[in-house]
């Protein structure tokens, strides 16, 4: 038997003994995996829309508790290396921002001024 015409390949495919032939079976395979391939691509859309949102959020997680914690870190001592996140005692409480052996209230970028220390009058 011929291959059937594409108008007519489901007629042509049932009247050959009331069996399903290749080409019935193999154009039926081809519509359904052409349906379910959109339907995975749509699924695979939504997916990614959520794993990028999830992606956002531990990004921001991540940002938040790498900020710096303050810890106790005593009177300032020069040539003493610190560390983001430790308060000092110089003339004032000052937090250190990044790792520095500056003192505080020479480099802005390195210290930050928490508490000036009062005056005596």
């Amino acid at each position: 038997m011929a291959d059937p015409e594409p108008d007519n390949w489901l007629d042509a495919a049932m009247t050959w003994k009331g069996f399903v032939t290749w080409p019935l079976l193999s154009r039926g395979l081809q519509s359904l995996l052409g349906g379910l391939g959109t339907v995975l691509k749509e699924e695979y859309a939504k997916r990614d829309v959520r794993i990028d949102a999830l992606e956002i959020h531990v990004r921001a997680l991540r940002e938040k508790a790498l900020q710096p914690s303050m810890q106790w870190g005593g009177d300032h001592e020069v040539g003493r290396l610190y560390t983001a996140g430790e308060v000092v005692r110089k003339h004032g409480l000052w937090l250190c921002l990044q790792s520095t052996e500056s003192t505080p209230g020479t480099d802005p970028s390195a210290w930050l001024l928490a508490l000036r220390a009062r005056k005596d009058v």
